[in-house]
């Protein structure tokens, strides 16, 4: 494994790192899932993440 410029990891042998992407928020939505992540004791990513997969799922009537 080696890591880039900003230290993150590349080129893990066996496994796909998941895709990422880069997302802006408005000040008030950032703040909302920021003070949940606190609240939570989770991640802001990790908020995000919960928050997408409650969507996806309301959106599709839990048919996942």
């Amino acid at each position: 494994m080696t890591r880039d410029a900003q230290g993150n990891r590349r080129g893990r042998v066996g496994r796909s790192d998941p895709p990422q992407i880069s997302i802006r928020f408005d000040d008030l939505t950032f703040e909302t899932i920021r003070e949940r992540a606190k609240v939570e004791n989770t991640s802001f990513a990790e908020q995000v993440r919960t928050l997408v997969e409650w969507g996806l799922d309301s959106s599709l009537g839990d048919s996942r």
